[in-house]
């Protein structure tokens, strides 16, 4: 992480530490992945909000069950009155700068989702104008006990396109028209696909941040945050946590209209499919991605 992250510190000259307590000596097993990620967003908003000091990354494990680790930083700070909003979907600190809150508002959010995922806790303190902590514990399992935390892994193999390798594919499909969901839904299950399923984009991020899936097929016009937007959240997920490829989303428009393809590639959608959905267009999406799908995006063990 401190490779990572070192260049970012020295840019902005501000010292990077990471101490750590070594006195337990049994091995302890999580979710690295998704620890590595809540430590990363925490660690970069740290850096974004610090213009000079340094930035201190803490862990200790606690009773021999609980990994705590705290990132402090001598940065803005944060008001007392905001420290609970930190954490909220598209929360940014002071609304009117934007030169200082690139992206969308998603790296503390994200951290939550995480530390709720591992059944773990967060907390933050902070003071204006001298920096701010914050606090993540969570639970881990020893050396010698029995109980193993689930990884995120993928299973590598030479690209097939047989019913056995998509069996063991996750596909999120978003859709809030329950009738063409169900249509869908039944395509992909057909071709031996898991299907989970999503009627917003907001259920559908949760989905995203708490599964690996091999694609997202989306509407374009859902309630609320429409299928545009959630593909930009979704970039800027992926900007944020520092993944090596982009996860294929396929939009599925009402008509076919040259605009909506321009406006698709500026959200980075990977393809646009014009509705209705049948099985020549199910065998375009694994054409156009079957490689990459199956190299990179396959299931848990």
């Amino acid at each position: 992480m401190k490779k990572l992250l070192s260049p970012h510190a020295k840019s902005k000259n501000i010292k990077l530490k990471i101490e750590s307590n070594r006195i337990l000596s049994k091995k302890i097993y999580t979710d690295r992945i998704k620890l590595y990620r809540i430590l990363i967003n925490l660690v970069n908003n740290a850096l974004k909000f610090t213009q000079a000091g340094q930035v201190i990354v803490q862990a200790q494990v606690e009773q021999e069950e609980t990994l705590v680790f705290t990132v402090t930083d001598t940065g803005i700070g944060i008001p007392e009155d905001k420290l609970n909003s930190v954490f909220e979907e598209f929360y940014y600190l002071n609304p009117t700068n934007n030169s200082e809150r690139p992206g969308f508002g998603l790296g503390l959010f994200i951290v939550k989702k995480y530390v709720d995922l591992l059944k773990g806790t967060i907390s933050a303190s902070s003071q204006l104008g001298k920096g701010s902590q914050f606090i993540v514990r969570v639970p881990v399992a020893l050396e010698n006990e029995k109980t193993v935390f689930a990884e995120d892994k993928c299973v590598h193999q030479t690209p097939t396109l047989t019913s056995s390798s998509t069996a063991r594919m996750k596909v999120l499909v978003v859709e809030d028209n329950h009738i063409a969901r169900y249509a869908l839904t039944t395509f992909l299950k057909d071709r031996g696909f898991e299907v989970h399923e999503a009627e917003s984009a907001e259920r559908a991020f949760n989905k995203v941040l708490a599964n690996q899936y091999a694609f997202i097929v989306t509407d374009l016009s859902l309630d609320g945050m429409d299928g545009y937007q959630f593909t930009q959240l979704v970039r800027e997920w992926e900007r944020i946590t520092a993944k090596s490829s982009a996860l294929p989303i396929i939009g599925l428009p009402a008509c076919d209209w040259p605009e909506e393809h321009t406006k698709a590639i500026t959200s980075g959608m990977s393809l646009l499919l014009a509705k209705p959905i049948n099985h020549e267009k199910i065998d375009q999406i694994l054409k156009t991605f079957s490689t990459k799908v199956l190299e990179e995006a396959l299931t848990y063990s």
